[in-house]
């Protein structure tokens, strides 16, 4: 999920915040892999003991079509280079 804020900066300066959350290099989410049918009871925990959501945002298949992710229902490739820290300026 995109947050207000970011949504709001991002319109101001005409950026996208799509990009941005993807490739900006600021930690944005915790990303983690869990069993699907374990995802409802962990969600639940997490609400409970720390009063924040967690989002599923994907699944991980056995196939070789590279990283991709939904936007607004509609099937994305993953484009994206990354942060890298460690890139010479």
């Amino acid at each position: 999920p995109l947050t207000n804020s970011l949504k709001q900066v991002s319109e101001k300066y005409n950026w996208d915040a799509i990009d941005l959350a993807i490739n900006g290099g600021e930690d944005y989410c915790l990303l983690f892999t869990v069993d699907a049918s374990k995802f409802e009871i962990l969600q639940a925990d997490f609400k409970q003991m720390l009063k924040t959501n967690i989002y599923q945002i994907g699944s991980i298949k056995d196939n070789n079509f590279g990283l991709q992710y939904f936007n607004e229902g509609e099937m994305q490739d993953f484009s994206g280079q990354g942060f890298d820290h460690f890139k010479p300026k």
